[in-house]
């Protein structure tokens, strides 16, 4: 187009002037174009939003019919199963006869006095009846072992295991009443059971004497009446 101008003999300055409005047209035409394809665009994204909308409007609507329908039946939609619940392992039940017989929440490194109920508790008595005991005799075993260590002051009264405690102390006793003739032996109360807490607490097995007598007593005095009590 330039060419056919200045052989048609038109002067630079008119060509400047239709080539910079040619420009501009061009300029114009391309603005044009880029904002049609925007408009082209944001209509698609419209068209899309609303088809999602229709589709979740449409899910729901259909959930909601079908609640109001189970609801209109009396059906009642199925819940989520709760959750099992928390079990404590056996070996840290309170009341397991196989574990620990200390109090629940007891500070176990420290120990705790013997339960009030302990005498009472089946795994106390099955333990007497494991050591061969029975009848009165788990009685007043259990009677003798309560009441001695109500007795004990300080932390002496005081035992990680009471189960484990009562245990030993019949275990000992066992011992004690099936001991050999030859060996040595020292004078004691005459009940194995008891005999074998005061070898525990360090205490003097001959009644007669005045350590036995003043340190025991109260012991032997809450036995007696525990015993009585059960007659």
């Amino acid at each position: 187009m330039i060419d056919a101008m200045v052989a048609a003999g038109i002067s630079p300055e008119q060509i400047l002037v239709v080539v910079r409005s040619e420009l501009a047209r061009e300029h114009v035409t391309a603005a044009e174009a880029e904002r049609a394809r925007i408009e082209a665009n944001r209509e698609g994204n419209r068209l899309r939003q609303a088809a999602f909308r229709a589709r979740r409007n449409a899910r729901n609507g259909e959930r909601n019919g079908s609640n109001a329908d189970n609801a209109s039946n009396g059906v009642t939609p199925p819940k989520r199963s709760p959750a099992p619940p928390k079990t404590t392992p056996p070996g840290d039940s309170p009341s397991d006869p196989k574990g620990s017989s200390a109090p629940k929440g007891a500070d176990r490194h420290r120990g705790t006095r013997i339960p009030v109920d302990f005498g009472l508790r089946p795994e106390a008595r099955q333990a007497c009846l494991d050591a061969g005991l029975a009848g009165r005799d788990v009685e007043e075993a259990l009677a003798e072992f309560q009441d001695f260590w109500v007795g004990v002051p300080g932390a002496r009264g005081m035992k990680l295991d009471w189960l484990a405690t009562l245990r030993n102390r019949l275990r000992e006793s066992t011992r004690r009443q099936v001991r050999p003739r030859d060996a040595p032996t020292r004078r004691g109360t005459g009940n194995g059971f008891l005999d074998a807490l005061l070898d525990d607490h360090g205490g003097s097995h001959d009644p007669g004497s005045s350590q036995h007598r003043a340190e025991h007593g109260n012991v032997h005095r809450l036995a007696a009446g525990g015993r009585n009590a059960g007659r």
